[in-house]
């Protein structure tokens, strides 16, 4: 038996034709994509950058700004007498200026066993789990304490994150 071309047969074909096509050929999404961008970045010195780390009202001498290996500016943790199997405190050593619009979250990492940044007057460590929070244009100082107790090398670096915490 030959069917005829009615209008709702031709109706039925065409439909039955892409329902077949769209799940031969997919949907057109995509799951992945790469595309290479070219990007300008610029750094500013600490005294003008978003977050601006300084040696703080406590800090002695033992803070100082340098320039690193690789040319760019680090704040720099020089104290080479200590004593051994002690733990040594200075207070308000550090200082952290939020100059951006946005409050922060600020946490470190790579402090290891020897050494803690503390919010300064509460002996709050902050790590990598655990957070300040800096608000626009307000600044945080910080105690750096020294535990030598087993260890008397402390070569390496700390690495701060600033989160943004305006959703």
């Amino acid at each position: 038996m030959i069917m005829g071309l009615s209008r709702k047969n031709v109706l039925v074909g065409i439909a039955l034709v892409a329902v077949v096509s769209g799940l031969a050929l997919g949907s057109g999404a995509f799951t992945q994509v790469e595309a290479t961008r070219g990007v300008d970045l610029g750094v500013n010195g600490d005294s003008s950058a978003l977050l601006a780390f300084s040696p703080g009202d406590g800090a002695d001498g033992i803070i100082q700004n340098q320039t690193g290996d690789s040319g760019a500016k680090v704040i720099s943790l020089n104290q080479t007498n200590l004593n051994e199997n002690a733990t040594t405190r200075f207070d308000r050593a550090l200082n952290v200026t939020n100059n951006g619009d946005d409050p922060v979250a600020l946490s470190v990492s790579g402090t290891g066993d020897s050494l803690d940044i503390q919010i300064a007057g509460n002996n709050t460590a902050i790590g990598p789990s655990q957070s300040v929070n800096i608000g626009s244009a307000n600044s945080q100082h910080f105690d750096i304490v020294i535990d030598t107790n087993g260890a008397n090398d402390f070569r390496g670096s700390v690495t701060f994150t600033a989160n943004s915490t305006t959703s």
